[in-house]
């Protein structure tokens, strides 16, 4: 694991690189190959508990996302879930429902009503629950069946 991380942080500082040595022009061939890698990257930090190193892996990638010549909204969504979920780890739900809910809105602009959506509500109610908003909680947790 350790060499695992230690290639991915050299890969986080290539990728940290990238909008400064590419031409406009030349991006749009790596981007889905760079966004794709940092979640991976992400979520293998996270796995690790790096969920600061997570976070930025993350925000990385929504960065390359959101500026890309193509966005997709589901990818996008995806994104929106892992940072949510890093924020709830570090204890910041009501920035973690924020996250939560624009990939919620993402989703349904791309009919996405499907098993990730309800995965994203339920982390929706996780974090209303650590709040100690149990009822809406509970209401969150019945919209996901």
């Amino acid at each position: 694991p350790d060499k695992s991380l230690k290639c991915m942080k050299r890969a986080m500082s290539i990728y940290s690189q990238y909008d400064k040595n590419k031409k406009k022009s030349e991006k749009s061939e790596d981007e889905a190959t760079i966004t794709d890698s940092l979640h991976q990257i992400g979520l293998t930090f996270e796995d690790h508990g790096e969920n600061t190193l997570a976070l930025k892996a993350f925000s990385r990638e929504m960065s390359l996302r959101k500026s890309a010549h193509y966005c997709d909204k589901r990818r996008v969504a995806r994104v929106l879930n892992a940072i949510g979920v890093i924020q709830c780890k570090r204890g910041k739900f009501k920035n973690a429902i924020e996250f939560f809910t624009e990939a919620l809105v993402n989703m349904d602009s791309t009919g996405g009503r499907n098993a990730t959506f309800a995965a994203t509500l339920f982390n929706v109610g996780l974090a209303l629950e650590k709040m100690g908003e149990t009822e809406r909680a509970f209401q969150t947790y019945a919209e996901t069946l």
